[in-house]
């Protein structure tokens, strides 16, 4: 299901959605760049915890007002990032998705206006164990600038 209401968008506003593993590709080929370039570009790497273990992840990078990234892509953010609001990258002046067809999976899936994830009411530590859970498998794409 898919809504641009404004309390949806808020959510593009604060706290871009994260992606899914597949969702690079897809982003990637919609942008006519490569994975790497879009890392590099447009993505930071955050993380969530669980049971004591850290699980790596892409999300778009939040831009301060005037347009500057909190964090630069392509790194690993620190801590206080996960909490900072900010405005996705692909967010144009118009407030709409520049990528909308191949937004992220989070994107697809939050409805700010019902607040819910995948047709339940949304939960954080729901969201985070579901995030940690499929990037299990994948932490080997983190390593690339190492």
């Amino acid at each position: 299901m898919e809504c641009s209401c404004e309390k949806c968008v808020s959510a593009c506003k604060n706290y871009p959605g994260r992606l899914l593993p597949q969702d690079l590709r897809g982003i990637a080929d919609f942008l006519g760049i490569s994975t790497d370039e879009l890392i590099d570009a447009y993505l930071v790497v955050e993380y969530v915890e669980n049971a004591g273990r850290k699980m790596f992840m892409f999300s778009p990078a939040k831009l301060r007002r005037g347009g500057k990234p909190l964090f630069s892509p392509g790194e690993v953010v620190e801590e206080w990032y996960l909490t900072k609001q900010g405005r996705c990258i692909f967010l144009d002046s118009g407030d709409r998705c520049s990528i909308h067809p191949v937004k992220p999976f989070e994107c697809r899936e939050y409805l700010g206006c019902r607040n819910t994830f995948m047709g339940k009411p949304y939960k954080q530590k729901t969201a985070d164990i579901f995030f940690f859970n499929r990037w299990r498998g994948h932490q080997g794409v983190f390593k690339r600038s190492a």
